[in-house]
């Protein structure tokens, strides 16, 4: 006999138990229990443990416990293999220590503790002071116990195979970059060579897909997630070297302009521009040559495009003119107007009425175009005519660029993951066209406003300040918007992420007066009504639902009916949510 054993000790209630460290597969901290309705004795749930699908086993149950709740330590699971029979993940209380116990200290349990049904309770030791039980783990389960174990696991490993076989998924990889932050000479990234240069990157990866964040347009303050329009692309990414390829702006034109950096050519000619050769100067004020003044970025990009929107102009009108081969130009972008009129039409005119108002807020506008009036659209429609064009021009390009880089991307065997907000900025053409589907007052201002509510990474929640869909009303139109938006994603993105998927089944609404999030409360969403709709509206595309934050049965349950993945980050991938239970995994 050894002079002495090792044992992991842990704590259930008030008693200290111990399980042979050799018997020990793993301690874990913070696990997820499944649990499973009407499972066999002792057997609460199960564990995915980095894709191994293990039985949790309640020890409360098996010693008659279970009212015992004790108090809760700070570790959580420990995973232990017994030979042969069946692997456990054991709910304890607490891990306390890994012990070096001398074998002179251990002796048999007496024989009044240990009765046929509690062979189980193996030893006695006095480890500093604490009566410790030693577990016979091999003996926790008699052998039809342990097959029918053996069974549940395996029904249970098939019903996660049924799950993942739900979902339009193949397991895959991928790399999340933002468009934004591909290199770039012009401050931002673009649609340009970089990013044609990242698919191929993704491609020798072995990858398959990119992930992006959401493309709407935005100011150069605002988060991607407070966007102008659900239908529209930022001009930030429109490519500024397709532009001179295509005859709309000169090198020299574009790079005499300050992109953020401070840094400017001096007197550059077009041959030099084209050629490289010319000198620069830099901004005094800047000091740090890792800044960017976004401002600038803004600036610069809108006025450049507005000189590529008047050659454009010029080259629709001699191409109607001309019998030029295939599609001409104008007719191209006459299409382009026609198929996407549906949204275009508003866009063009709030961002053109945005520049006239000095981009203030629409809620901020007269009173008759605010509210728009008939008399006032026709109005407006006619006087910033050409700024409407030009805001039709951008997004031409705009798809025209991201139609093409999808295409080579798809051609190399690389799918986009699009993300897209659930929820809209109230300053924005979604709002202002859609004024009867949002809870606004009268002076349609917003009622109520999006949030998530306090939570361990802040005290006061968080007030996002969207204005909350009027569920009602959009049912009673047929979710007309939402059909719309997703159809169109689904033609920007082979796979659609739907950001804060959990307030299409429940929604967190804070009164728009409040300072914080703390004096909201939750509602319930259409569920699965809304979904029936985005289902219909994409096609053969794929959904990816992301679920982080509040853990809702609600939100799981319908996950796995429309076979919808949620995500994971990786700091909490493996253990979810903080639970009471505490594990450790045995391998009987």
């Amino acid at each position: 006999m050894a002079d002495y054993i090792k044992p992991v000790i842990f704590r259930l209630g008030n008693q200290q138990f111990g399980v042979d460290i050799n018997l020990v597969q793993s301690i874990e901290r913070e696990i997820n229990i499944v649990r499973v309705p009407n499972a066999m004795k002792y057997i609460s749930g199960i564990v995915n443990l980095r894709g191994e699908v293990i039985p949790a086993f309640s020890l409360r149950k098996k010693f008659g416990t279970d009212d015992n709740v004790g108090v809760i330590g700070e570790d959580s699971t420990v995973i232990v293999n017994i030979p042969g029979v069946v692997k456990l993940a054991l709910e304890v209380d607490e891990v306390l220590e890994i012990g070096d116990i001398d074998a002179q200290s251990i002796v048999q349990m007496p024989a009044l503790a240990k009765t046929v049904d509690t062979e189980y309770l193996d030893r006695v030791a006095n480890v500093n002071g604490q009566l410790v039980i030693l577990l016979d783990v091999e003996k926790l389960l008699t052998q039809s116990e342990a097959e029918n174990v053996k069974k549940f696991t395996e029904d249970m490993i098939m019903t996660e195979v049924l799950l993942m076989s739900d979902t339009k998924f193949e397991r895959n990889a991928g790399i999340l970059m933002p468009v934004s932050s591909l290199p770039s000479p012009y401050g931002i990234g673009t649609f340009g060579k970089d990013a044609y240069d990242f698919v191929t990157f993704v491609k020798e990866c072995n990858h398959k897909y990119w992930q992006v964040l959401p493309l709407g347009p935005t100011t150069y303050g605002d988060s991607p997630y407070q966007s102008y329009s659900a239908f529209a692309g930022n001009p930030y990414f429109v490519d500024l070297d397709m532009l001179i390829e295509a005859g709309f702006l000169l090198k020299s034109e574009v790079i005499s302009r300050d992109w953020g950096d401070g840094i400017v050519p001096v007197n550059v000619s077009e041959d030099d521009a084209v050629n490289g050769r010319f000198g620069t100067y830099r901004d005094g004020n800047i000091g740090d040559e890792r800044y960017v003044s976004y401002e600038k970025i803004y600036n610069n990009r809108f006025d450049i495009l507005r000189i590529a929107y008047n050659r454009f102009k010029a080259a629709c009108a001699e191409s109607k003119k001309t019998l030029a081969k295939g599609l001409p130009l104008y007719k191209q972008f006459d299409n382009f107007v026609k198929d996407n009129a549906d949204w275009l039409e508003d866009y063009a005119l709030f961002m053109a009425l945005k520049s006239h108002f000095n981009n203030v807020s629409w809620g901020e506008w007269e009173t008759d175009i605010k509210f728009r009036k008939p008399e006032a659209m026709s109005r407006y429609e006619e006087q910033l005519s050409d700024d409407i064009g030009y805001w039709k021009f951008i997004q031409f390009e705009f798809y025209l660029q991201w139609n093409a880089l999808k295409q080579y991307a798809n051609s190399n065997g690389i799918e986009i993951i699009g993300d897209i907000p659930i929820y809209m900025g109230y300053d924005s053409v979604d709002v202002w066209a859609n004024q009867g589907e949002f809870q606004l007052d009268e002076n349609l201002t917003p009622i109520k406003v999006a949030g998530v509510p306090p939570d361990a990474f802040s005290d006061a929640g968080q007030k996002w300040g969207n204005p909350l869909y009027d569920y009602d009303k959009m049912e009673a139109n047929g979710f007309s918007w939402w059909r719309k938006r997703m159809a169109a994603s689904a033609k920007l993105y082979d796979v659609i992420r739907i950001d804060h998927f959990i307030g299409i089944v429940k929604y967190y609404t804070i009164p728009a007066d409040m300072p914080d999030a703390r004096q909201g409360e939750y509602r319930q969403g259409p569920g699965q009504k809304l979904l029936d709709v985005i289902n219909e509206s994409i096609g053969d595309k794929k959904i990816i639902a992301e679920d982080l934050g509040v853990e809702v049965p609600e939100v799981a349950k319908i996950l796995k009916e429309n076979g919808y993945p949620g995500m994971k980050v990786l700091e909490f991938a493996f253990g979810g949510f903080i639970r009471t239970e505490r594990l450790f995994t045995i391998q009987l």
